[in-house]
């Protein structure tokens, strides 16, 4: 049985090594900690706003007292520095996450949900009347537009793929 590469940890000065791990729990470990790590960093985005977005459909209720806030900011940050040592001290490989990518699929996939939206799709959950069928789509046809218009502006100036990965 062929045995599989282990990375070796780093130490910091004053720790004790860390632990050699198989690739496979590596990645497990890196993929928990990165959801984490970006967690933190959309609650510290909205714990430092200082108004919530006017949103339509979703309104932020912010519950926290200026001291809960200050709290909350300081474990987060601690939860953030406590993923950077494990990351070091595991030799975890960062990851870039290209922005353009980000939100060429995101919204790819909504445009995939807003295509649902059809009353032919929409007759699946119930009854539609015509009346309602007329002045639906339309107006979910003029959000698609928006969107598939957002992702072409997103790919623009988009570098070509490297060989062997075209677009289908």
């Amino acid at each position: 049985m062929r045995k599989l590469p282990f990375e070796e940890p780093h130490k910091e000065e004053g720790e004790q090594a860390a632990p050699a791990l198989s690739p496979t729990i590596r990645l497990a470990l890196t993929t928990a900690l990165r959801r984490i790590e970006l967690a933190a960093w959309r609650a510290e985005e909205r714990l430092q706003r200082q108004e919530a977005p006017l949103l339509a459909l979703t309104h932020m209720v912010d519950p926290f007292t200026p001291e809960q806030r200050a709290k909350l900011l300081a474990l987060l940050g601690e939860l953030r520095s406590e993923v950077a040592r494990l990351a070091r001290a595991y030799r975890l490989p960062a990851s870039e996450e290209n922005l353009r990518a980000v939100m060429l699929a995101e919204f790819g996939l909504l445009w995939c949900d807003l295509e649902e939206l059809h009353p032919a799709r929409l007759r699946d959950y119930g009854e539609l009347s015509a009346t309602a069928a007329r002045q639906l789509w339309p107006e979910i046809k003029h959000v698609i537009d928006l969107v598939r218009t957002l992702n072409e502006w997103a790919a623009m100036n988009q570098s070509p793929p490297p060989p062997g990965q075209g677009q289908p």
